[in-house]
Order: structure tokens, then sequence, then C-alpha cells
């Protein structure tokens, strides 16, 4: 049987390749982090603070509700 561990990352990578997914495919939309935090209901700080230290699970949910994508590729899991 093959390992298929995952790699443990720490929170700070965890945030920073949420975020950098979130604004990759918020550019291939032709959206911003202003956008996604409008329709969210929250301040684009909140969202801008959470990449560089710890992305909740419902801001992960909710992004991934208003981008149209499985949580799963904004954490990176689907790689």
């Amino acid at each position: 049987m093959t390992n298929t561990t995952v790699p443990l990352r720490s929170t700070e990578e965890a945030a920073r390749t949420i975020g950098n997914n979130i604004k990759a495919i918020l550019a291939e939309r032709g959206h911003s982090l202003e956008w996604l935090a409008g329709e969210i209901g929250i301040d684009v700080q909140t969202i801008l603070k959470a990449f560089s230290t710890q992305v909740p699970a419902w801001l992960t949910l909710d992004a991934s509700f208003y981008l149209e994508v499985a949580p799963d590729v904004l954490i990176g899991a689907d790689r």
C-alpha cells in the first residue's frame, strides 16, 4: 500500500496558499478582493489579514461559494 500522507504545513503557509489561490481565481475571472469582500459582507482588510495569519474555515467556505469552486481548490488539496 502506498503512503499517501500529506506533508504538514504551518498555519501561515496554509494561509498564504489559500490567499494565493483565491487571488489567482479572482484574476482569472476579472474580479478583485474588494468584490469578494463585498459579496461575503466583510471588510477587505479582514481578508488580507487572514491571508497572512490563519484563514478561518467560514472564510474559505464563503470564498469557495462565491468563486464557484470546491474548497479543496482553495486549500490546494486538488494537486
